[in-house]
């Protein structure tokens, strides 16, 4: 906990971090980061957003080529959590997903998406259901963010224990981004977040990449609020990969 708002200023975090499990050898994804809550954080229950066809809150496409037996993955009883932080203009998404071809299939999820603005003042596309006809005034009312690279992975559990994913943001020029809100999801039409990325690392201890993963989820969400310490509550969390 930091006392004074300019304290946030003398953290800093190691972009290169890097962790092996001393028992089986295998990397472990791992990064720092620094979140400002003051007053409130809006913690969200992320659930897989249905629409036509096959349906997954983690899309990897192209990741039977590399030994997978599902594309489409599914929260597990763990659960995925999307938490935004308004202050700072971040977010992240964690939690556990299951394959749904194959639920021994599992990956451990991290993801941090920041530079967060409103639809109004973005400057790229928006991504939505066909059946939906969001307006300007639903899409303003968007958050949108764009991926931090050196804090998203994917860490291999169950049968994919070893395996390890790095996710970039998609498109690589940014035109569309990680949307937040009523009929963002890209899925249907409920309120939640949708966006893509590319992946790259090792399944199964050999090297994989694809150009095209997708996170569709819909979000059931409460903003926590803070007692005031003084003017402000500040918090500054560490976010390591497990």
């Amino acid at each position: 906990m930091l006392d004074c708002p300019e304290d946030l200023d003398l953290i800093t975090c190691q972009t290169d971090l890097t962790a092996t499990n001393t028992c089986t050898g295998n990397p472990v994804g791992v990064a720092c980061g620094v979140a400002e809550k003051r007053l409130s954080q809006n913690v969200c229950t992320a659930t897989t957003a249905d629409g036509v066809g096959q349906d997954g809150a983690i899309v990897l496409f192209g990741g039977e080529n590399f030994g997978l037996s599902s594309t489409y993955y599914v929260p597990t009883a763990a659960g995925l959590t999307l938490t935004e932080y308004p202050n700072s203009n971040t977010a992240v998404l964690q939690g556990q997903v299951k394959g749904v071809t194959d639920p021994s299939e599992q990956w451990e999820v991290f993801i941090t998406y920041e530079n967060g603005t409103s639809g109004a003042d973005w400057d790229g596309g928006y991504k939505t259901a066909m059946d939906c006809t969001p307006t300007t005034d639903i899409t303003d009312a968007w958050t949108i963010y764009t991926m931090k690279s050196d804090q998203s992975f994917l860490t291999g559990i169950g049968d994919l224990e070893g395996s390890l994913l790095f996710l970039n943001h998609a498109p690589f020029n940014e035109y569309f981004g990680f949307q937040v809100g009523d009929m963002a999801n890209d899925r249907n039409c409920e309120y939640g977040a949708g966006g893509w990325f590319a992946w790259e690392g090792q399944i199964h201890g050999l090297p994989a990449a694809g150009a095209n993963g997708d996170v569709l989820v819909d979000l059931d969400c409460t903003i926590n609020t803070e007692a005031p310490c003084g003017d402000e509550f500040i918090i500054g969390d560490n976010f390591p990969g497990d």
